[in-house]
């Protein structure tokens, strides 16, 4: 008898007849939940499905950045960071970011390497010094290299308070709606059948789980599948689209607040 359908009880025929025989042999519902017949959160190579939407944390600043990269890289988060803390965005880092002179190009370097060193996410140290500079200084136009020191990273005092009190980014789930209603009629049909096995002592054959799952599913557990499928590989190109903004210095959390 095939591993699929349960244990045989006995070889003989009347027992196996007084036990139900064929499909109706005692069936746990793990080994129904494997039936190919049930929809899955499962992708065709075993791994499980991404249904939802993550927004990385804020990226450590790359040590290995030249000092060109390191300042557009700056002037992107500066843009973001400002416009999230105060509603509008600040362009000046922009004129800096450019080339030429500028009396910020060795500050900013300078805090970039200190934020690597110390392993502070500068993103995260922006928004923590703006929201400090706006709580305190209101109306005054922020002063960029006090938000921007090396000096203060070094502080290991400082860093604490900024560990301890900082704005918390990224780490955000959002589902995808489709994928969330897929999951709740997969949690569905698990529930259905636990409590089929539970009242019929695990005697549940496989014509009751067909049932059961066209409730949930009328168009089958392919078509689950390939609905699983699109969301997953929805969701995986945002999160990894995001990320890579991020690591660029696209201010991506601006719809935290």
């Amino acid at each position: 008898m095939s591993d699929a359908v349960g244990t045989a009880v006995s070889d003989d025929p009347d027992v196996q007849s007084e036990c139900g025989g064929g499909e109706s042999d005692v069936r746990s519902l793990k080994e129904l939940l494997r039936l190919d017949v049930v929809p899955r959160l499962l992708l065709a190579d075993g791994r499980r499905a991404e249904l939802a939407i993550r927004t990385p944390h804020p990226p450590a600043a790359d040590a290995g950045l030249e000092d060109a990269a390191v300042l557009a890289h700056v002037a992107r988060l500066w843009r973001g960071a400002t416009r999230f803390v105060s509603g509008s965005s600040d362009m000046r880092m922009n004129g800096v970011a450019a080339g030429g002179r500028s009396r910020l190009t060795s500050t900013v370097v300078g805090w970039w390497r200190a934020c690597a060193d110390k392993e502070v996410a500068p993103a995260a140290w922006l928004v923590w010094e703006l929201c400090y500079w706006r709580d305190r200084h209101s109306g005054r136009k922020v002063q960029i290299p006090g938000v921007m020191s090396a000096g203060r990273v070094g502080d290991g005092r400082v860093r604490r308070l900024f560990r301890i009190s900082g704005t918390s980014l990224g780490g955000r789930i959002r589902y995808d709606p489709v994928g969330l209603e897929l999951s709740r009629r997969v949690q569905r049909v698990e529930r259905e059948l636990g409590r089929l096995v539970a009242e019929r002592l695990g005697r549940v054959t496989d014509a009751d789980v067909a049932e059961i799952v066209a409730v949930q599913f009328p168009r089958g557990a392919s078509n689950a599948a390939q609905v699983l499928a699109d969301v997953h590989d929805r969701c995986s190109a945002e999160s990894a689209r995001l990320s890579a903004d991020a690591a660029r210095g696209s201010f991506i959390w601006a719809d935290e607040q």
